[in-house]
């Protein structure tokens, strides 16, 4: 084919291309499927990707076509960015506030894509669910180490206090 040749024993080798296709492509959530219904549907992919006949090149190499992707988008904001600098015409000459602004602005772009990275892999991950109940079992730990803390600091002050009654 166009784009190589695979077996039907190279399923794992493939595997990240054919769960794509297998849900974008072909509508079926991985979940539902058993390993012999992945195997068919693995079958039909092999044969679709050795005659080339894949809706989308992404399917072939889903790397590349991320990295391609990400170099458009990246031309395509830079792009914008050109002809919308261009245009720009400087009313104000306060360079420290411009720079103060254009760096809150940074900030908060970094600050929006780590969300939305993080979100993205909690909503991709299988383990999504077992993410957010080992997160919430990390805040109840913390939770209860702070109750001992303040159990302790309370025990200690009143057996403080009764030890000085005693002495007396």
């Amino acid at each position: 084919g166009k784009y190589g040749i695979i077996k039907e024993d190279q399923m794992y080798e493939k595997q990240e291309e054919f769960l794509a296709w297998l849900s974008e492509v072909k509508g079926v959530p991985q979940e539902a499927c058993s390993q012999r219904d992945l195997k068919e549907h693995f079958s039909t992919y092999v044969e679709d990707f050795n005659t080339a006949t894949l809706p989308d090149e992404k399917y072939y190499n889903l790397r590349t076509w991320y990295l391609k992707e990400q170099a458009r988008k990246a031309r395509e904001g830079a792009d914008a960015q050109a002809s919308a600098a261009a245009t720009f015409e400087r009313t104000t000459f306060d360079d420290e506030a411009a720079r103060k602004a254009e760096l809150a602005r940074e900030r908060a772009k970094r600050s929006e894509a780590t969300t939305a990275l993080m979100a993205k892999a909690m909503g991709e991950s299988k383990g999504s669910s077992a993410l957010m109940e080992d997160m919430r079992q990390q805040e109840e730990a913390r939770r209860l180490m702070q109750a001992r803390g303040r159990d302790r600091n309370r025990w200690g002050k009143e057996s403080a206090g009764s030890c000085r009654t005693s002495e007396e």
